[in-house]
């Protein structure tokens, strides 16, 4: 019973079967905290689901109670939990197969459900139909343990958790301290980037003026701490599939302060880095990104402040955006890959002066291409003390382009660029 249970946790959701349903109807496996059966559509008593008869939508009742027990595994403090719709339980035991019709499309359309109706998105979601009689089947929704919670279900706002095999709704007090005291997940992910400042601060040590400097710092977090990747490497060349993506469209590449990576990365414990240093004996600037098995990708760039000075380029806000979006063009890469497209990351910016504030240039045709509403701010020369944004939450339905927009204009705020 235990091994069978196992498997439906633990296997590839895709590579599951109808005789893993039925192995588990003959074993007449008990529901518990981790696993639920239901032999139809939820519905109040006397009716049945309109799915039943024309397969074109689903009754709000069942939408509502196939959230519930979604979000109760989800809130629950370990393991998540696997909701089997289509299995028939007799006195809480697996009792027999009652197919769905037209499990796939079914499954398809809970999702897109899901989308709207739990909040925020579990990170770790996945809802399939196994067909066991030609179209029809059984729906199998799988979620671990969430590093979000609590999670709610929008249309009753209600807060659900999974105890022994029932769900229930979390009382205003167990509420209230979930909530005072914070996600696990929040400290951890603040942990990450406090961590990834440090060892940034450490970088201005390859520099040939580290005192009288400045860098910049993009790093995304993914917010489940669990190593994705066995290796990073194929034989003595990174998998290309995790290499950082081309800038984005959306964002104008006038300048970028990451010219002269070209994907030599080399191995480091359980992740690998690939920087623009080649050994010079005076290093006046460079630019690095690195990639863990954990899911942390970064970009960075440091330069002395006597080459800054002294050339004739400037630091214009387009090429600190540019970063930014090719961070996040970096996560879809790294998601599809993983094929982990649930995955939310959490992406930070950071700018640090060693001497002075930074001086930011503007050219009048990059800012229009931007945002006409800061116009205004062309031909200014904004100083930038050390600065640390706010950090951009992206999930798969968040738009690049709005994220850039927003980092645009946070970047922008006369207010924030004059302390």
């Amino acid at each position: 019973m235990i091994k069978i249970v196992s498997k439906l946790m633990k296997t590839p959701i895709e590579d599951l079967t109808k005789n893993d349903l039925t192995e588990l109807v003959k074993q007449r496996v008990r529901e518990n905290e981790i696993i639920e059966f239901k032999g139809q559509l939820p519905t109040k008593k006397g009716k049945s689901d309109p799915w039943l008869e024309n397969q074109s939508r689903i009754g709000d009742y069942a939408k509502a109670r196939l959230a519930e027990e979604t979000v109760a595994f989800a809130n629950k403090d370990k393991d998540g939990g696997i909701l089997l719709v289509g299995i028939e339980e007799s006195e809480s035991v697996a009792h027999s197969i009652q197919p769905l019709p037209k499990c796939e499309k079914l499954a398809d359309r809970i999702a897109a459900i899901f989308s709207d109706l739990i909040e925020p998105a579990i990170p770790k979601l996945e809802i399939v139909g196994i067909e066991t009689d030609g179209e029809a089947g059984v729906l199998v929704i799988r979620v671990e343990k969430s590093t979000l919670a609590p999670h709610r279900v929008t249309s009753n706002n209600r807060f659900m958790i999974r105890r022994r095999d029932r769900c229930e709704e979390l009382s205003v007090l167990e509420l209230q301290n979930r909530l005072r005291n914070g996600s696990p997940t929040t400290n951890r992910v603040a942990e990450k980037l406090q961590e990834r400042h440090e060892k940034f601060l450490a970088e201005f040590d390859s520099l040939s003026t580290p005192n009288q400097a400045f860098g910049v710092r993009v790093t995304g977090v993914p917010v489940i701490d669990q190593r994705f990747v066995d290796n990073l490497f194929d034989d003595d060349n990174i998998n290309a599939n995790f290499t950082p993506a081309p800038i984005p469209e959306c964002v104008r590449a006038w300048g970028n302060l990451l010219q002269g990576l070209y994907g030599n990365f080399q191995n480091r414990y359980r992740g690998a880095r690939e920087d623009t240093i080649r050994s010079q004996e005076t290093v006046d600037r460079f630019s690095y990104c690195e990639v863990s098995e954990y899911g942390l990708l970064e970009f960075g760039f440091l330069c002395s402040s006597e080459f800054y000075t002294s050339s004739d380029s400037k630091i214009e806000p387009v090429w600190l955006v540019n970063m930014f979006g090719q961070m996040l063009t970096w996560v879809n890469k790294y998601r599809e890959a993983l094929k982990q497209y649930e995955l939310i990351y959490e992406v930070e910016v950071e700018i640090v002066p060693r001497d002075t504030p930074l001086r930011l240039g503007t050219n009048d045709e990059i800012q229009r291409g931007f945002d006409e509403d800061h116009e205004k701010m062309n031909g200014i020369d904004s100083r930038l003390r050390h600065f640390a944004f706010p950090t951009y939450s992206f999930g798969k339905n968040d738009s690049i382009e709005l994220l850039v927009q927003e980092f645009h204009k946070d970047l922008m705020n006369k207010h924030e660029l004059h302390p």
